[in-house]
């Protein structure tokens, strides 16, 4: 960790036990709802950290970072994508799959 300054490498330190916690969850919960909460909550928690260290997405992919207002029971949810158009994690294919938009590129 000799690469990450110390105030970045508390904040992923940090970051990566939260990080850890989400994916647990998803991979350990078989309720879809509750794999939705746990997403929700992984997409902001690397949200929060790709603002304090950055990030280059693959071949200099932009990535973004969208926002669904219905999700989590209407208080909404993140998720990052390298697809500016929104496909909506939380809901799926079908009417809702557009629901959402782009809140930062990073």
């Amino acid at each position: 960790m000799s690469l990450v300054m110390e105030d970045a490498h508390n904040v992923w330190m940090k970051a990566l036990t939260e990080i850890n916690k989400n994916v647990q969850a998803i991979e350990s919960n078989a309720n879809i709802e509750e794999q939705r909460k746990a997403f929700g909550l992984l997409g902001k928690n690397l949200s929060d950290v790709i603002d304090m260290l950055g990030v280059e997405g693959a071949n200099n992919k932009s990535v973004y970072l969208e926002f669904c207002p219905m999700a989590d029971n209407n208080n909404g949810s993140f998720w990052l994508s390298y697809e500016k158009e929104i496909a909506n994690p939380f809901f799926g294919k079908g009417d809702m799959e557009s629901c959402g938009e782009v809140k930062k590129t990073f």
